[in-house]
């Protein structure tokens, strides 16, 4: 059903970008920035396909081309071909001659194209402009902005700056009350997080018991939801409150736990820890560490492991792991501080940019 529908989509994508195939390419990319959202892969290859009729366009139009062809990446979650000063001149054209909100689509869509590349820096300066233009009023994309928060939180979770992860997710939830649109699970997730981070141990089960509200009211089976209830599990599971942690795991039992990933095996392996079942845990952390698909999940198995081993005086147990978990702990911290250095200079030239404007 779902190959159905996404093949009717393409379809109806194709005819209407036949049907104003006689305009102007700057009609024809409004079309196609509007089939995005079904079928973004599609719409980048319709993109494309205007690429010979660009050269002889306006700069303003040839400009709109890439801004456009910046946000379809994103939306097809492919790496953007972009180079990084060419980013930037796109950023620049568009600070002096875009409207309001082509400021706030060029900063968020280069802001998570810099994240791409690993610059973390350069992505938080991006974001936290896209959310100045969208803030200041006039025309602003209010699920964009949304958004923006969610990424703004996500890099400082990133390097474990839970007070301003906070602060965005908290301006993440406040962004959806102008709607009518409720407050997705995820952004109650994201205040639970922050507030565990910073042993604020009542304000992040408040925002837990929200966000398994949310999940409850649904029905619909899911990866989205199986990610979710797995986070949920981990922070019920940190909390010790073993019954809400049961009720997450009885319904990732009904949503194909095979599909858990690290994150989701870690939670497991906490979960176990938290009844005292050490050998499950142990089982859950050590396939945590074996998809070595993501550095920060690796370290986060490997202390794990290790604390369990040291806290049950398993001593050649904790001495395996230590070693690896002070390589990574050490390799960790280089990127941290690294990139906490990069942030906070990002930060303090924003401050004085924003004073001498």
């Amino acid at each position: 059903m779902k190959k159905l529908i996404a093949l009717m989509l393409t379809f109806i994508l194709v005819l209407s970008l036949a049907a104003c195939s006689g305009g102007s390419v700057l009609e024809r990319m409004k079309q196609i920035e509007l089939a995005a959202d079904e079928n973004p892969t599609k719409a980048l290859e319709m993109l494309d396909s205007l690429g010979r009729d660009i050269e002889d366009e306006s700069k303003y139009t040839r400009k709109k081309y890439d801004l456009l062809h910046l946000m379809l990446c994103d939306k097809a979650d492919i790496k953007p071909r972009i180079q990084h000063d060419a980013l930037w001149r796109l950023i620049a054209y568009f600070e002096e001659k875009g409207s309001p909100l082509e400021k706030q689509q060029v900063y968020y869509y280069a802001g998570r194209a810099s994240r791409k590349m690993q610059n973390t820096a350069g992505a938080f300066d991006c974001l936290v402009r896209s959310a100045d233009y969208a803030i200041a009023g006039g025309e602003c994309d209010s699920a964009l902005l949304r958004a923006t928060f969610r990424n703004i939180y996500e890099l400082h979770i990133s390097i474990q700056d839970y007070s301003n992860a906070l602060t965005a997710a908290r301006l993440e939830l406040e962004a959806y009350r102008p709607t009518t649109e409720a407050a997705p699970c995820e952004a109650y997730l994201h205040i639970g997080i922050a507030c565990l981070g910073m042993d604020s141990t009542q304000l992040a089960e408040a925002a837990f018991d929200s966000a398994y509200e949310q999940i409850a009211r649904t029905d619909i089976a899911s990866p989205e939801h199986l990610h979710q209830l797995a986070r949920l599990l981990r922070g019920y599971s940190m909390l010790n409150n073993i019954e809400k942690a049961a009720k997450c795991k009885a319904l990732i039992e009904g949503n194909h736990p095979e599909d858990l990933n690290a994150g989701g095996l870690i939670a497991l392996a906490c979960y176990y820890k938290a009844l005292g079942n050490y050998d499950s845990a142990n089982i859950c952390g050590r396939r945590a560490f074996d998809k070595k698909t993501d550095f920060s999940k690796m370290y986060e198995a490997v202390k794990l492991l290790y604390r369990m081993c040291r806290d049950r005086g398993d001593e050649a147990g904790a001495a395996f792991y230590l070693e690896g978990y002070m390589q990574l702990r050490d390799s960790l911290d280089a990127r941290l501080n690294q990139e906490l250095a990069e942030t906070a200079v990002r930060h303090f030239q924003h401050i004085q940019s924003q004073k001498e404007e």
